[in-house]
């Protein structure tokens, strides 16, 4: 990556890492195979927590009529371009996603499905997020499904600071589900609540090294008031919010 692409990278990074303190790197705490596997949100119409070929199908017949027939929920996981609709293109950003996943691609966080992970999926996320102002980059094939790297069924600015960090070379590590202290594969308020307990040191709450990894949300070692307040303020919706 050039210079300038570089000095651009970083001007977005900051702007919405100012929202959070995240310090440090994952380098001598990345997560041994197995650990944070990714639940899947966006594209997992059957509910088991991956997209395959069953999804597909799924939503290639839920795209004949606008997924007049699906649950609410369903629809929203079927929008894998995010655009309000159930249509031919989101069965094949799906399909696509699929093949290459079979493929062995690493595509976890690959939001504009060009086969890699780099700066210009933290663009498309970004320009998703803000409505496609201030990048002058496109984001209508974005691919939810892998645009969500904490897995909460949203895209946010917490997936594009993510996505940039990895990119720069920031951390090591994408996908941990942050802030899923549960493993439940949810962001949510039950996981505040247990990391309350725990920082309050509450004896009788449990929390396992899957769930402290993903707990220290400021990336600087140590699983504190400060990592609740992150959370809190996340789950609050005002640190950050959906477009």
């Amino acid at each position: 990556m050039n210079k300038t692409m570089k000095k651009i990278a970083a001007a977005i990074t900051t702007a919405v890492m100012a929202a959070i303190p995240m310090a440090g790197s994952l380098t001598a705490n990345a997560a041994p195979a197995g650990w944070d596997e990714p639940k899947y949100y966006f594209g997992d119409l059957n509910g088991d927590r991956k997209v395959t070929t069953a999804d597909v199908n799924l939503i290639r017949d839920a795209a004949r009529n606008n997924g007049a027939n699906l649950t609410y929920r369903q629809k929203i996981k079927a929008d894998v371009n995010g655009d309000g609709y159930v249509t031919s293109a989101d069965t094949v950003l799906a399909k696509d996603y699929v093949r290459k996943k079979t493929l062995g691609y690493n595509l976890y966080g690959d939001a504009d499905g060009d086969g890699e992970v780099d700066i210009y999926d933290a663009y498309t996320v970004y320009d998703y997020v803000n409505d496609g102002l201030g990048t002058g980059f496109g984001s209508d094939q974005i691919n939810l499904i892998a645009a969500d790297v904490n897995a909460d069924g949203v895209i946010n600015s917490f997936d594009h600071v993510l996505i940039a960090r990895y990119a720069l070379g920031d951390i090591s590590s994408l996908y941990v589900n942050w802030g899923d202290v549960t493993n439940d594969g949810y962001v949510d308020i039950s996981d505040q609540i247990v990391l309350g307990r725990f920082v309050a040191e509450d004896s009788t709450v449990m929390v396992s090294d899957v769930g402290l990894r993903r707990a220290d949300l400021n990336l600087d070692g140590n699983v504190d008031g400060d990592d609740l307040i992150i959370l809190a303020c996340y789950i609050s919706d005002r640190c950050f919010t959906w477009r």
